[in-house]
């Protein structure tokens, strides 16, 4: 069996960060599906599946092992960034202290990404059966600033 005939379980994965270019996007860096899984160790070095989900739940965020962890992502995906600017821009895009929009997407970028695709397909069905636009099967994409 061929790498190609082998099922697919992760999707690509596209990061965006860093400053908008002269184009007006953000660089973005590709983790390919074969990648995905040793991806994923790389952010459960920083912080697990189950942590994040407690972190929905509760709202309570461990904030340097979520900028270590997205810090790392990013890293093996090939941008050159330190934990602690990843950490600073969870402050950065609000007047009164942490950015709720910056934590609440890296938390869902994750988890959205150590998750196989066929989980994220059934439970899109299940959540929203009429919805048509299928946005459940395109590349994920995590974004930050």
């Amino acid at each position: 069996m061929t790498e190609r005939d082998k099922p697919q379980i992760f999707e690509d994965i596209v990061l965006k960060w860093g400053p908008k270019k002269e184009d007006g996007r953000q660089p973005e860096y590709k983790i390919p599906s074969n990648r995905v899984m040793m991806a994923i160790a790389v952010i459960e070095e920083h912080v697990t599946l189950a942590e994040l989900g407690s972190v929905m739940r509760s709202g309570r965020v461990p904030m340097a092992k979520l900028a270590g962890a997205y810090a790392a992502l990013l890293r093996y995906a090939g941008c050159d960034v330190t934990h602690e600017q990843v950490y600073a821009q969870l402050f950065s895009d609000t007047n009164n202290g942490v950015s709720s929009s910056a934590i609440s997407g890296i938390v869902t970028g994750l988890l959205m990404m150590m998750m196989p695709k066929s989980v994220i397909e059934k439970a899109g069905t299940e959540e929203a059966p009429s919805d048509s636009s299928g946005a459940g099967k395109r590349k994920r994409r995590a974004r930050a600033s």
